[in-house]
């Protein structure tokens, strides 16, 4: 935990009062708020606000009772409680059978879009942690004595100014493929980096390119210490099985 009163410190107790906290996270907050007052007093408000968030919701929300709840609910109520479906005047017993079908409606409702909300923090904080891991992959890959480099060139003739390279270590699986200055691919297609080993020519993957033409690619061999004969890179139909066309960039062996 942070200083008391941080933005950080009260984000981990709001996320505490959803529920949305990792294990580790609210095991933290636990075992802080057992030590410190003004923590606690703040949870506990936040805990309340959270109970209270459904009612809030249900009072400005759009979701309407599903057609024929009205008729379903009054087929149950007892021949004194029913009343004439030409009128509101309800009896009082009847109105908050309503009312309490409706709210557990809107309950479920507004909890299935805070677990949709959950759902995809964590998804988000998965992928973050992911490209963490890639980040620390490609410098290892890359910078390091132990690496091989190859260089992709536009094909002779060419007034591009585009250019590739493929790196790779010899007591790792793991290669970076990567290509800078590219043109926007055209639509319907993408730059697909292909790498030819020991005779077989595989796709290594579809290349995502940002504005300035950038792209990168990390990918696991089947080994250590691949060693490749050809690197190709082509502008293809999306979805292609094999490495047709002229490459836009292009490496080859003892060339």
């Amino acid at each position: 935990m942070t200083e008391r009163g941080s933005h950080t410190e009260r984000e981990l107790l709001e996320a505490y009062a959803l529920g949305a906290l990792e294990e580790d996270e609210r095991v933290a907050v636990v075992r802080h708020l057992e030590t410190c007052d003004e923590c606690r007093a703040l949870a506990a408000g936040l805990v309340e606000t959270a109970h209270k968030l459904p009612l809030a919701l249900g009072a400005v929300s759009p979701l309407r009772p599903p057609a024929g709840l009205k008729a379903r609910l009054l087929g149950q109520l007892a021949p004194d409680e029913r009343v004439d479906a030409r009128h509101w005047s309800w009896r009082p017993s009847a109105a908050l059978a309503l009312i309490s079908v409706v709210l557990a409606a809107l309950f479920a409702a507004w909890d299935a879009r805070l677990d949709d909300a959950l759902s995809q923090e964590r998804d988000l904080r998965a992928r973050i942690a992911r490209l963490q891991v890639q980040q620390e992959l490609v410098l290892e890959v890359v910078d390091s004595r132990e690496t091989r480099k190859a260089v992709l060139l536009p094909p002779q003739g060419s007034n591009s100014r585009a250019y590739g390279k493929v790196f790779s270590r010899a007591d790792m699986p793991h290669v970076v493929a990567m290509a800078a200055r590219l043109p926007q691919p055209r639509r319907g297609r993408a730059y697909h980096f292909w790498l030819t080993s020991g005779g077989k020519t595989r796709l290594v993957g579809v290349l995502p390119i940002d504005s300035s033409g950038f792209g990168l690619i990390l990918f696991e061999a089947n080994r250590a210490g691949p060693v490749y004969q050809e690197a190709r890179l082509i502008e293809q139909p999306r979805g292609s099985k094999r490495p047709n066309g002229q490459p836009v960039l292009r490496w080859r062996a003892g060339r």
